[in-house]
Order: C-alpha cells, then sequence, then structure tokens
C-alpha cells in the first residue's frame, strides 16, 4: 500500500496538518498510523484535496460530506449535483459582492 505522509499531503494540497487533523476527527478522512505518523492512502490523499478545494470555494464544512460522494460517484442523484452547483453558485455571488464592495471602498480611499 503507497502512502503518503501528512506533512507531504499538506504541503502539496496547501492544506494546513492542523486542518487534516481536524477533517479526520470529523471522520471525513482517515490515516493510517506508521512509525512516521499519520500517513494517507491514495483515496484518502484524494478526499483530502476535495475537502481543500470545497474549503477553499467557500463551502461549509456541513456541505462537505454531500460533495464527496458527488466528487467520488457515489451520489449519481441529478438532484444533489444540482443542489451542490446551487451552493457553488450562491457561493460565488457573495464573493463577486464582495470583491465589488472592495473595489468601491478602494476607489473611494483613492479619491481622498
Amino acid at each position: 500500500m503507497i502512502t503518503t505522509p501528512i506533512n507531504i499531503a499538506c504541503q502539496q494540497l496547501d492544506i494546513t496538518q492542523r486542518a487534516a487533523r481536524f477533517y479526520e476527527e470529523k471522520g471525513l478522512i482517515s490515516s493510517v498510523r506508521m512509525w512516521s505518523g499519520r500517513t494517507y492512502t491514495r483515496e484518502q490523499y484524494n478526499r483530502l484535496a476535495i475537502i481543500g478545494r470545497c474549503r477553499r470555494a467557500g463551502l461549509p464544512l456541513a456541505d462537505i460530506p454531500a460533495a464527496l460522494a458527488v466528487y467520488e460517484g457515489s451520489e449519481t442523484n441529478f438532484h444533489v449535483k444540482r443542489a451542490m452547483i446551487g451552493k457553488l453558485e450562491k457561493q460565488l455571488d457573495r464573493l463577486v459582492a464582495q470583491i465589488d464592495a472592495l473595489k468601491c471602498e478602494i476607489a473611494h480611499l483613492e479619491s481622498l
């Protein structure tokens, strides 16, 4: 079984080791304990990558199990996929609004 140590996985995926341990505590991933510490199988590494993408997209932790199911193909229900897309679109709308507000604030400060 090929595994990736936690420090390497986290570095490659731009996730902190603390976050990885938190996701493990929440049951989203699991690790294999070796003499060198936590390591991840390829499957768990991929789950960690999906979690990282979801978190960077701003999805709350409560939505991650559904996202994992969609990405891993265990959930093929159109309505579940559509709901995940809808959540991502709402997050995108929030971020665009935040960017617009920041641009307005920058313009205001530059006009002073």
